[in-house]
């Protein structure tokens, strides 16, 4: 192994040695140590008898990316990983992949084009990657695993990554109009198995027509279809499709600056020689309309918004979940003399990058109702109608504080299971002071506080019990540089949810067939503290402690907490 190892490195240091003589080739990459002991306790050990005390776990891994230029017109980039768990010894466990191929370029200086892993995003009601639960603020002892998460996962800001195809090209004019552009992708979504299971595709366009520097408009549209002749024995097909016109206009007098923002449009779901499926194609559209005031003195922002998604709206590539909550925890997956399945937690959600999806799915996933109820699937989470509130204050001149609000008011369209309808409120707010800039300090002292406050309610009716769901999170974080590149970091989260709500359960067409009782009286909260010591902007290495504890009063036997030390080196090059 080791011979064929080094004969590879020889050969490609070979055939890449004339480029980067011409300075053609770069390099680039990330490293991580993750070692991780942990502790579980709690009520639940007093009767469980089977589940481990202590679990000790971690990895190394190295990515290497080289990026290679061999003309002005092509740019292919490969990364290559090497991981291995701590607790392989003399190298066994160890793990080589190809965790990125991407080639890029220009054809005939008009047309862009990216072949292999590529990034794609267009409207948060068509291709977006919402962010997932327990994200409410920014603080740096929790941020540090969220970012993990994300490189993990190729989480880039509302990206999804794809293997596929796209071009990009446009149209300059004189006079008229600025600019018209052009857009497309096609990807592969499922691998068929040859015989049932057929090709799964997603494709995405979008036109773009500018008149002017504040006017724009784009036609948006996307289609996760199904290929029936990819599989041998199949005849079955479906499709989702979603079309949409999004505008934006604005302005600037004095010291205020404007914003108009709009975006409308319909989605179909066809099925085609499937007996079981809906006899007509499931419909339905949306509206999303928001203003914006910037108040440049005192640096104030406004929006405010009014949003109307139909009951049977669906747009896979903007409703498909980051979190499973289904995903099974890695460490203490089971518990119980029973060995039962671990149910996730907050520490799992802010720590595992392991229970997270990269796949867009054609249905809506199922979600933790006391996590979030109000929108589980981002701004395009079906059967909502109501109205947003967004407001940002950037701070004074000083750059002292940072504050923000949003609230949102919504209502169903749609009763499910009932004629009355639910009502949602989703309150939230973030604020950041920096106290070293207050009183004078160059040494970083900054203190970082959000919460999030969520309530369902709808009345009852006869043989229907009203819904009453209310769900409270709270995060605080402090980050202190004690000298120089040595920084104290300390984070905490607090969770509490109450009520009872009725989910709904979906068959293979994403139609609603029953709902189920769900109630929940539970709280957690999640602390963290530690050092980071920073050789510079891209390598640290950290030393947090960590405890995670939880009660749930409808079943008090299995209330437990998990205490952990962790030692994370991170590489950035």
């Amino acid at each position: 192994m080791l011979r064929r190892l080094l004969l590879s490195a020889a050969v490609c240091a070979w055939a890449i040695a004339p480029a980067f003589a011409q300075n053609k080739v770069q390099f680039g990459g990330a490293g991580r140590l993750l070692i991780d002991n942990a502790q579980l306790d709690g009520t639940l050990l007093e009767t469980d008898t089977t589940t481990a005390r202590r679990e000790m776990g971690g990895s190394a891994l190295f990515d290497l990316g080289i990026t290679i230029r061999p003309d002005d017109n092509t740019e292919i980039t490969a990364i290559t990983r090497v991981e291995n768990d701590i607790d392989g010894f003399w190298g066994a466990g160890i793990v080589f992949q190809l965790r990125q191929l991407t080639a890029k370029g220009v054809i005939a200086n008009s047309v862009r084009y990216g072949i292999g892993d590529i990034d794609v995003a267009l409207t948060p009601y068509t291709f977006w990657n919402n962010a997932s639960e327990f994200r409410i603020g920014q603080t740096p002892a929790f941020n540090v695993f969220r970012d993990i998460i994300d490189y993990e996962n190729f989480y880039a800001d509302s990206a999804w990554r794809q293997q596929g195809v796209e071009a990009e090209w446009g149209l300059q004019f004189n006079r008229g109009i600025q600019a018209l552009r052009f857009r497309g992708m096609i990807a592969k979504n499922r691998q068929t198995d040859f015989f049932t299971l057929p090709d799964r595709m997603m494709a995405m366009g979008q036109i773009g027509l500018h008149v002017n520097n504040n006017l724009r408009f784009h036609l948006n549209a996307t289609n996760l279809f199904e290929v029936a002749e990819s599989a041998q024995f199949n005849t079955e097909e479906s499709a989702t499709r979603v079309i949409s016109l999004s505008g934006s206009t604005g302005g600037e007098k004095e010291k205020i600056r404007w914003r108009l923002d709009g975006e409308g449009g319909a989605s179909s779901v066809v099925f085609t020689d499937i007996p079981e499926a809906p006899v007509d194609n499931i419909e339905d559209f949306f509206v999303d309309v928001r203003g914006t005031v910037e108040l440049l003195q005192p640096r104030l922002e406004l929006q405010l918004g009014y949003v109307d998604v139909g009951a049977d709206f669906r747009s896979p590539a903007a409703q498909s979940r980051r979190l499973d909550v289904d995903a099974p925890a890695q460490q203490f997956g089971f518990y119980t003399n029973r060995e039962v399945q671990r149910p996730l937690n907050i520490r799992d959600v802010l720590l595992d990058p392991l229970v997270y999806e990269r796949t867009i799915t054609p249905g809506l996933q199922a979600f933790v109702p006391a996590w979030d109820n109000v929108r589980p699937y981002g701004v395009a989470t079906p059967n909502r109608r109501g109205l947003d509130l967004n407001v940002l204050w950037n701070g004074d001149t000083a750059g002292r504080f940072e504050a923000g609000m949003q609230a949102a008011l919504l209502t169903e369209l749609r009763g499910e299971g009932t004629t009355e309808k639910r009502r949602f409120v989703d309150l939230r707010l973030q604020a950041a002071w920096h106290l070293n800039r207050s009183i004078g300090w160059k040494k970083d002292l900054s203190l970082h506080l959000a919460g999030r406050y969520q309530s369902t309610s709808r009345d009852g009716t006869p043989g229907v019990s009203e819904v009453a769901l209310n769900s409270v999170i709270a995060e605080a974080g402090l980050t202190w540089e004690l000298i120089d590149q040595l920084d104290l970091m300390a984070g905490l989260m607090w969770y509490q949810a109450d009520g009872n709500e009725f989910i709904a359960e979906r068959d293979g067409f994403n139609q609603v067939d029953f709902f189920s009782a769900y109630t929940v009286d539970a709280s957690e909260w999640f602390g963290s503290a530690g050092l980071r010591y920073r050789f510079n902007e891209s390598i640290n290495l950290s030393l947090q402690m960590q405890q995670w504890s939880g009660m749930d009063a409808l079943s008090p036997q299995t209330d437990y907490s998990i205490r952990n030390v962790l030692l994370l080196y991170n590489m950035f090059f």
